[in-house]
């Protein structure tokens, strides 16, 4: 079965989070669970993707009250690569936070979108935009979105908004030292750098970001997938 192949030959890594004794907990984990152990091999990130293809543009169809609209967006970089940092503010710039342009434009001004926020996917460089809107809306909201993303990556966007999104950021990371789920989680991605990076390096990093490394980052990206589920038409 694939669950006990899982349990047999994965890699398992154990975070505990706490108060607690670290040789205790060690202990009754090594009673409990027949955990082996490995050697850490360096992360391998993926290749990119050459911008060569059309955009795959999927519409579903289903008895929805409204439609669901999601984006995915292929970035030049991953965790612990050059240009990172860029992405990650570029993505608070652009549907991270209420602040954003996509939440003020898309949904506040325009209202084409109930809700709708972008996302990353820090280990494979794909930026997701997650979006619910009216069905008779999508197809507007959607060009809304690309010409959104167009303005950004044509610099089109004040030093406000980059040192606002920056400091939503630093603000995050100050903040995920108190929830024990955000802890593991800086902890987990130690994995994937060759060198663990520090709270300071991190800050660092982010507080550097020009509106020429934003403008960089989000000129090798592309759009790669469009999907849609909206209501009527054939199931």
């Amino acid at each position: 079965h694939t669950y006990q192949s899982m349990i047999n030959n994965d890699q398992c890594s154990v975070y505990v989070v706490g108060n607690v004794e670290p040789e205790s907990v060690e202990k009754q984990i090594r009673e409990k669970f027949a955990l082996k152990p490995f050697d850490k091999h360096q992360f391998q990130h993926s290749t990119h993707h050459l911008h060569d293809e059309e955009v795959d543009y999927i519409v579903e169809y289903d008895d929805v009250d409204q439609a669901k609209l999601n984006m995915g967006y292929r970035f030049p970089t991953q965790y612990g690569q050059s240009g990172y940092a860029a992405f990650v503010v570029f993505n608070m710039m652009f549907g991270g936070d209420p602040s954003s342009v996509l939440f003020n434009e898309v949904r506040e001004k325009q209202s084409l979108a109930y809700s709708i926020h972008s996302q990353i996917d820090g280990k494979n460089g794909y930026l997701f935009v997650l979006s619910g809107v009216s069905s008779d809306k999508y197809e507007t909201a959607k060009d809304t979105i690309i010409s959104e993303f167009e303005k950004i990556k044509a610099g089109d966007f004040t030093e406000e908004k980059l040192e606002l999104a920056k400091k939503v950021i630093i603000s995050h990371r100050y903040e995920s030292e108190d929830r024990p789920k955000s802890i593991i989680e800086i902890m987990h991605n130690q994995i994937l750098l060759e060198q663990p990076q520090s709270k300071e390096t991190f800050i660092n990093d982010i507080q550097k970001v020009s509106r020429e490394d934003i403008v960089s980052v989000a000129e090798k990206a592309f759009l790669d997938t469009i999907y849609v589920l909206t209501k009527g038409g054939d199931k």
